[in-house]
């Protein structure tokens, strides 16, 4: 599973509220699945996060509330509405909380008891939030024009990590042989809930649909156990406009940029001949000659962002690597 609270594209204020309730789920055959909202009976939120879903919280703007036009109306955005009054913007819930280097009222503090070990009458009758499984498109393709060869066919996925939120919501899985494959469909992530009623969710043309529109192999090195982790790279890290996603290996860690990804966001139409393809960028990577040895860990550094934009991730990101040296239990002889 992923929660999606950061690292998202760009996000507004309502709209990263609800991203930081989405909660994304991979099989290992690829299965991919979400669950909003998600929230826990004791969180912390940027006040003018707040503030922002407080002044959208109405069903004839519940749109604006979820960050999406693709939001549900009538009575399942009144749904939306009153799961809202009932947690982050009840009064009694929230609290001012302090943050070191932040000016006082900056965040606030949301402590709830609509959850299963609170109020669990009203929340397994009403608020379970519902699985949403995304629709795939699959398109046979191939061999001489896509990285799906048979190996990775037999491969597991491994990684999910949200790229993009609206207006279409933009999704990044891997597999452990190093596959990226980038999703894309036909609308945004929005809460929903399970209901008693017979009230349908998501059917027709609401139906949440994937397709493939991108695969990049990163093509690591063989090893016994193979990985791949997928994150993102915050949009304050000073990468501004373009989103990132990390991928780490045991032995890479590569910088992909998706600028086709901005011009879907801003609106623009182009050809899909026209869009810009995707770049990597590798930030660090295990040579031969490095000797024996693993990457075990990763931890972006964050900063005050540039005042310019900047071409190539590995120009500005900092991190922290954590490193094993010498013979692992994943080395191949």
């Amino acid at each position: 599973g992923c929660n999606t609270s950061q690292d998202c594209a760009h996000p507004g204020p309502a709209e990263a509220a609800w991203l930081s309730v989405t909660v994304l789920f991979l099989s290992t055959r690829g299965r991919s699945s979400f669950f909003s909202p998600v929230l826990p009976s004791v969180s912390v939120f940027p006040t003018a996060v707040l503030d922002a879903l407080r002044s959208a919280c109405g069903a004839s703007e519940i749109a604006q509330a979820t960050g999406t036009p693709f939001a549900p109306v009538g009575s399942e955005g009144i749904d939306v509405c009153d799961w809202l009054r009932a947690t982050l913007l009840c009064p009694s819930n929230q609290r001012e909380v302090v943050m070191h280097g932040h000016a006082p009222g900056s965040f606030t503090i949301v402590r709830h008891q609509l959850h299963l070990h609170g109020h669990s009458n009203m929340y397994t009758h009403r608020w379970v939030p519902l699985e949403q499984v995304f629709s795939e498109e699959r398109q046979e393709v191939s061999d001489d024009l896509s990285p799906r060869s048979p190996r990775h066919q037999r491969i597991n996925y491994c990684s999910v990590h949200l790229v993009a939120h609206s207006p279409a919501a933009v999704v990044a899985r891997a597999t452990v042989a190093g596959l990226v494959e980038i999703l894309i469909g036909n609308a945004s992530l929005r809460p929903a809930f399970k209901s008693r009623s017979p009230r349908p969710h998501r059917t027709g043309s609401n139906e949440l649909s994937f397709s493939v529109f991108e695969e990049i192999d990163l093509v690591p090195p063989v090893t016994k156990s193979p990985f791949m982790q997928l994150s993102g790279l915050s949009m304050t890290a000073g990468f501004v406009g373009t989103p990132v996603v990390l991928a780490r290996t045991r032995s890479l860690l590569a910088a992909i940029t998706l600028p086709w990804c901005s011009a879907l966001s801003q609106g623009g139409a182009a050809p899909v001949d026209g869009l810009q393809i995707s770049n990597v960028t590798t930030i660090f990577e295990l040579r031969t000659a490095d000797g024996p040895g693993e990457i075990v860990g990763w931890q972006m550094l964050r900063h005050l962002p540039p005042p310019l934009k900047v071409a190539s991730p590995a120009s500005f990101a900092a991190g922290l690597l954590l490193r094993v040296r010498g013979k692992t239990g994943t080395s191949l002889p």
